[in-house]
């Protein structure tokens, strides 16, 4: 071969690799894809993207392509998980089985109910299994119990707090304010007592309205063992009141009653009864709630530790099962102050006959209401309630409101004049 032929020869090799520099790295780089070698396959695609020659005009957008679908292959394929199974449902035998043990549960509180025995004997076998009854069979089992030993059931009892004849409904014969339908009351004896703040103390920081203190001669009379409860209210109007908070606790207080229901409900009362029932006067309920002629000067009602002898905000809402809110308590749970009478201080504030004045200056010493002509624009409260701190449960504290108001922590007990 001539030399100048063999010289052009290599002189034109360049240019023919150089001519298929972007097709042969795409191409390279194309290949490494399929046998998955990925960062080798990305540079073969940059290596073809920096060529000059043989690039056509969309050579940047395919290689920017094709190094995307080089970057997508790279990622591990995420595992799919599987969705969760759903339970099985139970077995046509386990159906059978269930079937079965609602039966027997059933016919054992058939044959239990009706006795405090059977009652028993059911919650024995029941009550840890979750029985369909179990609430039955603890009510059963209260009312078949005799709690004073009169010989007269709960059920039956009118007084299950106090030994009395059946023929009286459980309650002592020789109470004048006992009768049928009636509600329970404590004789309150007469005599003097210093009304209002006489001392820190005796009744803790007063307020003005507290004072002056003054002496208050009283005769005797009857006061409400307890507040009056939701039951007897049903027993005496036929039904809740309208606007009642707490449904569905019997033996709780009424509330959300006003003044003027009260005087309603009294007066159906007393058509039902023969009595002359009414609210207490100021004067009376104070007395009665420091234990009259047998106080102690306690700061609450029947004790200086307001957790023994009442519900207020400290302790009202632990634990409370009562009722639809579980705000107010049953009667009669807590230690009862020195004359045998429950929850002066706290549960519910108590509607008295009174008329609000700012203080007492003026006030009757006789323990008679003290009543303006016309009435005041608001009536007296006493006693504290619920969700209220312990220093408006103070013997000593007043409030006042509307007679028109309802309110879930208002209620009322009832008097009664000595031998009416």
């Amino acid at each position: 071969m001539k030399p100048l032929l063999l010289l052009a020869l290599l002189l034109a090799l360049p240019a023919v690799a150089e001519a298929q520099c972007y097709t042969a790295y795409r191409d390279r780089g194309k290949a490494l894809v399929t046998e998955k070698k990925y960062d080798e396959a990305i540079q073969m695609f940059q290596k073809a993207k920096n060529c000059q020659t043989d690039k056509p005009a969309n050579g940047d957008r395919e290689i920017d392509a094709l190094i995307a679908d080089a970057n997508k292959r790279k990622q591990p394929t995420p595992t799919k998980t599987a969705p969760p199974t759903k339970p099985a449902g139970p077995t046509e035998a386990q159906k059978q089985a269930e079937a079965a043990a609602r039966k027997a549960d059933d016919d054992a509180w058939d044959i239990a109910q009706g006795s405090k025995t059977g009652c028993q004997r059911y919650l024995d076998k029941y009550e840890n299994k979750n029985g369909r009854h179990v609430t039955k069979a603890r009510q059963c089992v209260r009312d078949y119990s005799d709690d004073d030993g009169d010989g007269v059931l709960n059920k039956d009892d009118r007084c299950p707090r106090e030994k009395g004849p059946a023929s009286n409904n459980g309650c002592p014969p020789t109470d004048p304010a006992r009768c049928e339908g009636c509600p329970e009351m404590v004789l309150v004896q007469g005599g003097a007592f210093t009304m209002g703040c006489q001392s820190s103390s005796r009744d803790g920081e007063c307020y003005d309205w507290e004072k002056p203190p003054h002496s208050v001669t009283l005769r005797d009379f009857y006061i409400g063992k307890y507040e009056v409860t939701q039951a007897e209210w049903r027993r005496v109007m036929g039904s809740n009141p309208p606007e009642l908070y707490n449904t569905g606790c019997d033996q709780c207080p009424v509330e959300r009653v006003s003044w003027d229901d009260v005087q309603e409900f009294i007066r159906k009362l007393n058509a039902q009864t023969g009595k002359q029932y009414r609210l207490p006067t100021e004067a009376e309920w104070e007395y009665a709630a420091r234990g009259g002629n047998k106080s102690r000067g306690y700061l609450y009602s029947g004790s200086n530790d307001l957790n023994e002898v009442g519900w207020y905000d400290g302790n009202a809402k632990t634990g409370n099962t009562h009722g639809s809110q579980k705000t107010t308590r049953p009667v009669g749970a807590k230690k009862a102050n020195e004359l045998g009478i429950y929850d002066m201080s706290g549960n519910v504030w108590e509607w008295v006959q009174d008329d609000w004045h700012g203080n007492f200056s003026g006030a009757p010493t006789d323990g008679r209401a003290w009543v303006d002509s016309p009435r005041a624009s608001d009536r007296v409260l006493r006693g504290g309630g619920w969700n209220f701190t312990a220093q408006r449960c103070r013997a000593a504290f007043r409030n006042c409101n509307a007679p028109a108001l309802r309110s879930g922590n208002v209620g009322f007990r009832l008097a009664l004049q000595f031998g009416g």
